[in-house]
């Protein structure tokens, strides 16, 4: 079987971060404030930045870079360079951070950090001004209210009020903290009173420590983007490319998507460069993905700003050298969970893998732990949204076919 070519990211980590710094993504469910989720997630998220991590350190959990994962990655074009720290347990995770930080390291994170590594003091970004930025109450003050749907930030003990404000619309409820949550955990969609009343009931199940609910109008977007920006020590403002998002219900994102001709106006990507540069003028250093819309009649709108790691970075540091070995133009992103071992699920994909249609992104093997399962993460690569349907679905039979559907 013919192999693609090597896979070269637009630009790497190791390029984004200051030179020296290590990634720590390593955190607790505390500070991720997600509810119900196992822990294996909080690990399974230290496995992102692999691909595109040039020569950078980075912590991770063990079974994100198994000898079968690294053969995977070394099959598809992926050259996994820098140094890989790996730990299995929390305690030994929190270890090798902190023995980074002592050996004059700051550590880039994605997720809030615990106390006794934030009490090192050697990060990227301080803390503080970490949980600010990511707190959705700030957004106000880093983004002009034309360029915001319309919506009401309620006090913590005001909840109630979420009944009658913006009456008559579909709005969202929006839980707002210092720091980072992902996957839509925080945001709750409401397209009628019933479900209002619902979303009163459901945030009695949200973490403590909130600093307001942000209640914003559904607004209808022709499209929705997670567009990446990274910020040097220096305070400059590089735009990386921006994905567009896919949804399975409201607020709950499913993927995205890169096509070349749809893409953010250049107004737009005008916006988030202006916000970036607020956010350098505080000493912010890294990467943040904004997700921003376009209504129909062209209105540029923000809705959340991501000041981390986004879901789609590697995907869209890859986009470029991942169409052009194989004459492609659009990536999508695909990803499954099953109980079990990797193995028959990654022998089913290598065939797509060498080929170039598919691009790992990230893998995790399971464990004995309770809840814990093999998770696989990566883009499909063709030429239309046809074909990268068709091979969705042949990339999921395969699977299927080599898990007996699990």
């Amino acid at each position: 079987m013919s192999q693609a070519p090597p896979l070269t990211p637009t630009f790497t980590y190791a390029e984004l971060f200051p030179a020296g710094s290590v990634l720590a993504p390593k955190t607790g469910l505390a500070q991720m404030r997600w509810v119900d989720f196992s822990e294996f997630r909080v690990d399974y998220a230290t496995g992102a930045p692999l691909p595109v991590l040039g020569e950078m350190t980075l912590i991770c959990h063990r079974n994100m870079l198994t000898p079968a994962i690294r053969a995977f990655y070394q099959s598809a074009g992926i050259r996994l360079r820098g140094t890989h720290r790996v730990y299995s347990t929390h305690a030994e995770a929190m270890q090798l951070a902190r023995d980074c930080q002592m050996q004059g390291s700051r550590l880039a994170y994605l997720y809030s950090l615990p106390d006794e590594i934030v009490n090192g003091d050697r990060l990227v970004v301080a803390a503080r001004l970490y949980d600010w930025l990511n707190d959705k109450a700030n957004i106000n003050l880093l983004c002009e209210s034309r360029h915001l749907p319309e919506h009401v930030l309620l006090a913590p003990d005001e909840r109630a009020a979420i009944a009658d404000v913006l009456p008559q619309r579909a709005i969202f409820v929006k839980v707002c903290h210092p720091g980072v949550s992902g996957g839509g955990t925080d945001v709750r969609f409401c397209p009628d009173q019933a479900s209002r009343q619902s979303a009163l009931v459901w945030l009695a199940t949200r973490p403590s420590g909130w600093s307001a609910i942000r209640v914003e109008e559904a607004v209808e977007v022709r499209e929705s983007w997670c567009l990446n920006l990274a910020v040097s020590e220096n305070g400059d403002v590089r735009y990386l490319g921006a994905a567009a998002q896919l949804f399975s219900s409201p607020a709950m994102q499913s993927g995205s998507r890169i096509d070349p001709q749809n893409q953010p106006a250049a107004a737009t990507i005008a916006l988030a460069t202006e916000i970036a540069r607020k956010a350098a003028a505080l000493d912010f250093v890294g990467v943040a993905g904004f997700d921003m819309g376009e209504t129909r009649d062209g209105k540029a709108l923000v809705f959340d700003l991501n000041f981390r790691l986004a879901a789609c970075t590697p995907q869209i540091l890859l986009h470029e050298s991942a169409t052009h070995r194989i004459g492609g133009k659009i990536s999508q992103t695909w990803g499954r969970q099953l109980p079990g071992p990797l193995a028959p699920a990654l022998a089913a994909l290598e065939q797509f893998a060498r080929s170039g249609q598919f691009v790992p992104m990230r893998f995790y093997e399971s464990t004995e732990a309770p809840g814990d399962a093999s998770r696989m993460n990566g883009m499909l690569v063709a030429r239309t949204q046809g074909e990268i349907d068709e091979l969705q679905a042949a990339v999921d039979a395969a699977v299927d076919a080599a898990t007996g559907g699990r």
